[in-house]
């Protein structure tokens, strides 16, 4: 989420981003106590709000005892409400009842609390000692939607499995549904990392360097700006165009560099996203650049939605609209020589029955002005009875062999010439 790690309080972990879900198998009061004492201490001296759920070998007077033990002023947090230490039947099984969707809202309600008190997330533990067989598939499936969601917020969880109780099967449950378990070897604690989490992350590694790659090779000049018009970074194409490399550009003004403007020009594309956050696109010529550019914006969020910038691409289009230029001239100096020998020109598009044709083409039939439209019922109304089936049977044979339409008939203009 771009913000700087937290302290777990465990050695072998180390420091970690918020939305982390973890788990570990223990089987002794003690091992609770081995884990989760340094972990909320950690919370709390780095301004967490925690919550502490637990459940049979460890109880809450166990619990507030251990901590009083290396956070001597436990009492005063607990005061103050930085800590809750409450039994499951407070929180997870309410009448009896397991409901996944009130715990999950339970928990976002919890951390909503702690940020509008001040504190900088939410970090919590529950204890499953209390869960049944009937119940495993459930539980696991919440398990499934906070793994899923958790990355989302400031919050970090930390959930405890008796060993014991735990089949082959059910230790893969849970294993597949947190980033890293906690089990004890030998009387050291080691990580067992989700070979589901482990490929997720390979396969991401992997679409960044396909990404990176893409980003490097394609002839477009890219950039990403930030919403100050600042370059974060620039692609090849993007650095050499400028004359730079791409370490260069960045905290470059775009609008001074590209442009050479104090200001952003009144057509760019970057204004227009930073004031409704959609994708614009503009072709410009950019005369510091040299050429035609096809440019488009396409808006950058942060994990909470807020946009934080744009990824611009800017495509040079010098030579197609040489191209445009070329055929409009082509087309100008076409419809010259045909007025200039008194020709028309009549271009038919059988598959939507669209017309272009030139103006004399219209004068010839007797019109001073070019007509709304001009179909192929209406040429064969000028045409003379006497030829209007010859002039038909060789256009629908052009059309069924698609070949030429070459014929000569007489006509009758609309003024009965």
């Amino acid at each position: 989420m771009g913000e700087r790690l937290r302290k777990y309080g465990i050695d072998i972990i180390g420091d970690i981003p918020w939305g982390t879900h973890f788990c570990q198998f223990y089987q002794t009061k003690e091992d609770l106590m081995d884990t989760l004492v340094p972990y909320f201490k950690a919370g709390l001296e780095n301004n967490e709000f925690c919550m502490w759920v637990t459940s049979h070998p460890l109880g809450v007077e166990d619990a507030k005892e251990a901590l009083r033990r290396v956070v001597p002023d436990i009492d005063a947090y607990l005061e103050k409400g930085q800590i809750e230490i409450i039994p499951y039947t407070y929180w997870y099984v309410k009448e009896g009842v397991f409901d996944s969707e009130r715990v999950l809202n339970g928990w976002i309600e919890k951390l909503n609390h702690a940020l509008t008190s001040g504190y900088e997330g939410l970090r919590l533990s529950g204890n499953t000692f209390w869960l049944e067989k009937e119940g495993w598939n459930g539980f696991i499936e919440y398990e499934k939607e906070i793994d899923n969601i958790i990355g989302n917020f400031h919050m970090m969880a930390l959930c405890t499995y008796p060993l014991d109780r735990c089949h082959a099967t059910e230790i893969i449950d849970v294993v597949t549904n947190h980033q890293l378990a906690l089990i004890k070897r030998e009387g050291k604690w080691e990580q067992i990392e989700s070979s589901r989490r482990k490929k997720a992350e390979e396969e991401a590694a992997r679409a960044a360097k396909a990404w990176e790659y893409t980003f490097d090779v394609v002839p477009d000049m890219i950039a990403i700006l930030d919403t100050e018009y600042g370059v974060v970074r620039a692609n090849k194409a993007m650095a050499a165009r400028l004359g730079m490399t791409p370490e260069e550009c960045v905290g470059l003004t775009c609008y001074r560099v590209v442009h050479g403007m104090d200001e952003p020009p009144s057509f760019c594309p970057h204004s227009q996203l930073l004031k409704d956050g959609l994708e614009h696109t503009a072709e410009v010529f950019e005369d510091c650049l040299g050429g035609y550019f096809q440019e488009s914006v396409s808006p950058l969020h942060d994990s909470e939605g807020k946009l934080t910038g744009c990824i611009h691409v800017a495509r040079d289009i010098t030579e197609r609209k040489r191209a445009e230029e070329a055929l409009r001239e082509g087309e100008e100096r076409l419809r010259f020589a045909l007025e200039t020998i008194h020709a028309g020109a009549w271009d038919l598009d059988l598959v939507d029955h669209t017309a272009h044709r030139s103006l004399e083409h219209d004068r010839i039939f007797g019109y001073e002005q070019l007509l709304p439209q001009w179909t192929y019922e209406m040429f064969l109304d000028h045409v003379l009875p006497e030829d209007r089936e010859m002039v038909d049977a060789k256009f629908q044979k052009a059309t069924a062999t698609h070949s030429d339409w070459s014929f000569e008939c007489r006509i009758r203009r609309v003024d009965g010439v």
